[in-house]
């Protein structure tokens, strides 16, 4: 109550009201942040007993990209700034229950050409960043610890040198020095991302679907899956291996594929890369909320899975200027594609001159930190965009509840 007392007061002496601001997590709702920085993928997820998850932590440096809220700190020291300012109340303060790593890429973890060496002898960018600030009670990403899929030849030939030259060497440290525990991504579980401290209170109607990652996708049986490919998979992008969750919680779902693809691009040699369809069609249905895949680039959202999910809210995080393409952006608005109502949000107005004016306007008319806040039991849902320029994360729109 004092903290509340004060931070009102405090409020009141710059000329802001509480209405300004979102209200603090409270238990029983599910909160995902889609943090803009504007230099990669970053989602700060909080479940509705209070547990945490940081699902990527990119930094592709400058040039085809923006700086939010500014370059006064790199984009792991924003990312963990707004952990620490929206993780009072939480069961620990600065600490992250799950990084989850969708994929090996610069956009999800860091790159080597804007890293900073560290104290720990691995560089500094993105997650290792992050790291510094942020503990981390559990890493979780394709091969954690491992590295042996698709071929130990892949990771040394064909992996960034940031990954294996500074997040291998940081996940290593995290768990010797640490505590921090290892986890390979593990297909078909329901358990591997859970709640922590209520597990009783939302056994029910909260979980994690863990559907697909390395090529392979979950049967429905068991943890028994099966390859989504016919080609050698050396041949392969790290966009194919991406992990694919689907949380739940009561009516309410979220999709999130990583970088996965739907279909065959000319800078890669592998052309049987749809992974979509059959992912849409293992989920089977309606999604609430989707972050399309692959910042929706050109082969990424086909329509039959978009119109397999019809999704009513789509954010679109943006790491580079390009994000989103403009006819995968025309195919998720198109109404011919799947007929009921959507909204779109994007967390930066960096491809607003590229897309044009026309295209740009299918964007709800503000950018920033793209809150939604889901209330206790899963029925409703509210979409909140927070202000990602000034820093302090002033209320730039607040939607309406909508019930499910």
């Amino acid at each position: 109550m004092k903290k509340a007392i004060l931070a009102a007061a405090l409020l009141v002496s710059a000329g802001l009201s509480a209405q300004d601001y979102l209200p603090g997590w409270q238990k029983g709702m599910f909160d995902i942040h889609f943090i803009a920085t504007g230099r990669g993928d970053a989602s700060f997820l909080i479940l509705p007993d209070g547990t945490s998850i940081l699902a990527d932590a990119g930094d592709v440096g400058t040039g085809w990209h923006v700086d939010q809220p500014n370059d006064s700190k790199t984009p792991g020291e924003w990312i963990a700034k707004y952990i620490h300012d929206f993780s009072e109340g939480l069961p620990h303060r600065d600490t992250v229950d799950y990084f989850y790593l969708t994929h090996y890429h610069g956009d999800h973890v860091g790159t080597w050409g804007i890293s900073k060496p560290g104290p720990h002898g691995y560089r500094l960018a993105g997650v290792t960043e992050v790291g510094e600030y942020i503990h981390f009670n559990k890493i979780i990403d394709r091969e954690c610890g491992v590295y042996a899929f698709p071929s130990e030849q892949y990771f040394r030939d064909r992996t960034e040198k940031f990954i294996r030259e500074a997040y291998f060497p940081f996940c290593k440290y995290q768990h010797d020095s640490c505590g921090t525990a290892l986890e390979k991504f593990v297909i078909g579980s329901r358990t591997q991302f859970r709640p922590l401290y209520d597990k009783r209170s939302y056994r029910k109607n909260f979980e994690v679907y863990n559907i697909a990652c390395n090529g392979h996708i979950h049967t429905g049986k068991g943890l028994k899956t099966r390859p989504m490919y016919t080609e050698d998979p050396n041949i392969f992008d790290e966009n194919m291996f991406s992990g694919v969750v689907l949380f739940r919680y009561g009516k309410f779902t979220y999709y999130n594929g990583g970088d996965i693809c739907s279909g065959p691009h000319e800078s890669f040699k592998a052309q049987n890369r749809d992974f979509e369809t059959p992912i849409a069609d293992l989920i089977g249905g309606h999604v609430t909320l989707i972050n399309p895949d692959h910042h929706g680039w050109k082969e990424s959202s086909n329509g039959y899975f978009l119109k397999k999910l019809s999704p009513e809210v789509i954010v679109e995080m943006c790491s580079n200027r390009t994000h989103p393409y403009s006819e995968t952006l025309k195919r998720i608005v198109d109404p011919m594609t799947y007929n009921t109502p959507r909204k779109l949000y994007i967390t930066t107005e960096g491809s607003r001159e590229r897309l044009g004016e026309e295209l740009w306007q299918c964007f709800e008319p503000w950018y920033g930190h793209v809150v939604v806040r889901v209330y206790d039991g899963g029925n409703s849902y509210q979409v909140f965009v927070l202000d990602a320029k000034s820093g302090d994360y002033r209320i730039l729109h607040a939607g309406e509840v909508v019930e499910l």
